[in-house]
C-alpha cells in the first residue's frame, strides 16, 4: 500500500470511529518517520477483515493504558506503535514477526509483562 493509500485508510478509520484522533495522528507520525522500503511488502494473507490488535494493561488493576486495533493492511505501522509504547519489546524479532503474519498466523503473537511498569503488553491477530 502507498504512503498515500495508509493515510487515506488512516483518516476513514478516524472519520468512522475506529481509530481515536490521537490515534490516527501517532498513525500518520510513525508513516512520515518509517524508512522507506526499496522493494515492496509482500500483501498479508487473506488481510481483508484481519485486525493487528496491540493491549497495553495495568497488571494490578487489569485497566487499559494502551489500545489500538489496525487493519492488518497496516501491519508495519502497528508494528511500529508498538514498539514506541513498549520499548521492552526492542529483543523481538519484528521482521520474523511480519513474516508470521503475512504467511496467515493468527491469535497472540506476543506477550510481555513488565513487572517494574507493571505492565503486560499484548500483540495479536484475529
Amino acid at each position: 500500500m502507498s504512503s498515500t493509500n495508509e493515510r487515506t485508510e488512516i483518516l476513514r478509520l478516524v472519520e468512522t470511529g475506529k481509530l481515536s484522533a490521537a490515534e490516527g495522528i501517532q498513525l500518520l507520525n510513525t508513516l512520515d518517520k518509517a524508512p522507506r522500503q526499496v522493494s515492496p511488502p509482500q500483501p498479508p494473507v487473506n488481510a481483508k477483515g484481519r485486525w493487528l490488535r496491540i493491549r497495553v494493561t495495568n497488571l494490578a488493576t487489569q485497566a487499559p493504558k494502551v489500545n489500538v486495533n489496525l487493519p492488518l493492511g497496516l501491519v508495519n505501522a502497528g508494528l511500529r506503535i508498538g514498539q514506541h509504547f513498549a520499548p521492552e519489546l526492542n529483543g523481538i524479532n519484528w521482521d520474523s514477526l511480519l513474516e508470521e503474519i503475512q504467511q496467515g498466523a493468527n491469535g497472540k503473537l506476543v506477550e510481555v509483562e513488565d513487572q517494574a511498569d507493571n505492565e503486560r503488553v499484548e500483540i495479536f491477530v484475529d
